[in-house]
């Protein structure tokens, strides 16, 4: 798998309000790696986005705006 999170459940800030859920990249993966794997697991991303409210993608490989915007076409 090309992504992989940081946390097994979405954590709590002193309020109580979920936080996002964070998304690292594995190693050695690229922008099309990225898009491609999410794509493969949208529904599980789409859940976890239930869930926390929201997802952080950390440390992608994304150089351009075209690349940012294939990443959020695969949702």
């Amino acid at each position: 798998m090309v992504m992989h999170h940081t946390e097994a459940a979405p954590s709590h800030d002193a309020e109580g309000c979920a936080e996002p859920f964070p998304i690292r990249p594995a190693a050695g993966s690229d922008a099309q790696a990225a898009v491609a794997t999410a794509t493969a697991h949208r529904d599980a991303l789409s859940a976890q986005l239930m869930v926390s409210g929201a997802l952080l993608f950390r440390d992608f490989e994304l150089r351009t705006m075209e690349e940012f915007g294939r990443l959020v076409d695969a949702f």
